[in-house]
C-alpha cells in the first residue's frame, strides 16, 4: 500500500500541481513561489498524518491483505509495512520538488532523482540480502528516497520558504485546495481504490 500511495502522490503532484503552477507564474512570480513552499509544507503535513494513521492501524491493514497466511509471514509483512510507511512524507516532499522542476522544463533532475533512487535499491540488495534478508529492501527504499529528497532540494532550496509556519495563513490553504487539487485527488483516488481492491481480490 505505501508504494501504491507513494506511485498515487506523485502523479497527483504532477497533473495538479505542474499546471496550476505555470498559470499563477504566468501572472505573478512571487505568487508562485509562495505556491510551490505552501504544496511544498502542506504536502509533507498530509504525508505526515498519512503515515501516523497506517502505522497506527498496521496491524488491521495486514490482517485485511494477508488474512489467509500463517502468522511468520503476517509478522514479516507487518515489519515491512511498519517501515514503508515512513516513505510517504518523503514522496509527498519528493513529488512537489519533481513537479516544480518539471514545470521549469528542468526533466532531467527529478528523471536523475529516479534513477538514483533505483541504484541505491540495487546496490543495497546486492550488498545486504544475504545478510538481512528481505527487509534490507524498505530500508534502502528509505536510504534512497533521503538521498534523491536531498539532491532535488539543493535545486529547489532557494525557492522554498524553509520556515514551515509560512503555510498557516489564510491564503496558503486556498491557493492549494482549489478546484483542480480537487479533480485531480478524485480521479487519482479512484485510480488507487482499483489498484487496492484489485490486489486484494
Amino acid at each position: 500500500m505505501p508504494i501504491t500511495i507513494y506511485s498515487t502522490i506523485y502523479y497527483l503532484s504532477q497533473f495538479y500541481f505542474v499546471p496550476t503552477y505555470n498559470k499563477i507564474k504566468a501572472e505573478n512570480r512571487t505568487n508562485a513561489k509562495k505556491f510551490l513552499s505552501d504544496n511544498f509544507w502542506i504536502f509533507i503535513g498530509i504525508g505526515s498524518i498519512i503515515t501516523l494513521v497506517l502505522y497506527s492501524l498496521s496491524d488491521i491493514v495486514i490482517n485485511f491483505y494477508l488474512s489467509n497466511v500463517n502468522n511468520e509471514l503476517k509478522y514479516l509483512a507487518l515489519k515491512l509495512f511498519k517501515v514503508y510507511v515512513f516513505t510517504i512524507p518523503l514522496s509527498s516532499a519528493h513529488s512537489i520538488m519533481a513537479a516544480y522542476l518539471n514545470a521549469e522544463s528542468k526533466f532531467i533532475f527529478p528523471a536523475f532523482s529516479s534513477i538514483l533512487l533505483n541504484l541505491v535499491v540495487v546496490a543495497a540488495l546486492l550488498v545486504f540480502v544475504d545478510s538481512l534478508n528481505i527487509i534490507v529492501i524498505p530500508y534502502a527504499f528509505i536510504l534512497g528516497m533521503i538521498l534523491q529528497l536531498v539532491f532535488l532540494f539543493f535545486l529547489c532550496v532557494d525557492k522554498i520558504n524553509l520556515n514551515p509556519f509560512s503555510i498557516f495563513r489564510k491564503e496558503s490553504f486556498r491557493n492549494v485546495f482549489n478546484r483542480t487539487l480537487f479533480l485531480t485527488v478524485i480521479a487519482e483516488t479512484l485510480t488507487f481504490l482499483y489498484t487496492i481492491i484489485d490486489r486484494h481480490f
